[in-house]
C-alpha cells in the first residue's frame, strides 16, 4: 500500500502520539474538547445489500456502551457529564464524534478508549437502534426533496458505489 502524501495542515494544528497512535490537535477558542474518530471508505466499505450498516453499527455502539462498566453505568456516565458522542455517515466517511467541556476530558477519553477497544453490542440494543433508523428512512421517503435526492443518486451512479445510501 502506497502511503498517503501529506496534507498541508495549518500552522495551528499539532501531531499528538496517545497509546502509540498518531492524532491531529487543533486547539480553538472555548472550554470544550472535540474529537472525530473518522473511517474510510463510507459506503464503499459495504455492499449494496448492507447500505446503512456503518451508521447503525455506530449508532448501536454508542448506545450500547463498552463491555465495561456495565451498561447501567455507561448510560449513567452518559446522562450525567457533559460529554456528547454524536455519528455522521457520508457516502466517503464516517465519523464517530465526542464532545467534552476541558475539565472533563480525561473522563471522555476513557469513555472513547473503552468503547472503541471493548465495544458491548447486544442484540436488545442492535434491534432497537434498527427499528429507528428504519423508521427514519420511512419517514425521509415522504420528504419530497430527500426522495428526489436519492433518486438522483441512485439514477447518476447505478453502477458505482454512490448510489448506495448511507443512512
Amino acid at each position: 500500500k502506497e502511503p498517503a502524501p501529506n496534507q498541508p495542515k495549518p500552522k495551528s494544528v499539532k501531531v499528538l502520539v496517545v497509546d502509540s497512535q498518531e492524532h491531529l490537535f487543533k486547539p480553538h477558542g472555548g472550554n470544550v474538547v472535540s474529537f472525530n474518530f473518522f473511517i474510510k471508505g463510507g459506503v464503499a466499505n459495504y455492499p449494496k445489500d448492507k447500505a446503512g450498516i456503518e451508521k447503525l453499527a455506530l449508532q448501536a455502539l454508542i448506545k450500547a456502551g463498552p463491555r465495561e462498566p456495565l451498561k447501567t453505568e455507561w448510560k449513567r456516565q452518559r446522562s450525567t457529564s457533559n460529554i456528547r458522542f454524536n455519528v455522521e455517515t457520508t457516502r466517503d466517511y464516517s465519523v464517530l464524534s465526542v464532545q467534552s467541556p476541558v475539565k472533563e476530558w480525561d473522563k471522555a477519553w476513557e469513555m472513547i478508549k473503552n468503547l472503541i477497544r471493548r465495544p458491548s453490542l447486544d442484540k436488545r440494543t442492535l434491534n432497537k437502534v434498527r427499528a429507528k433508523l428504519i423508521q427514519k428512512v420511512k419517514n425521509r421517503e415522504f420528504q419530497p426533496s430527500k426522495f428526489l435526492a436519492d433518486k438522483a443518486m441512485e439514477y447518476a451512479f447505478s453502477e458505482g458505489d454512490y448510489s448506495k445510501n448511507p443512512d
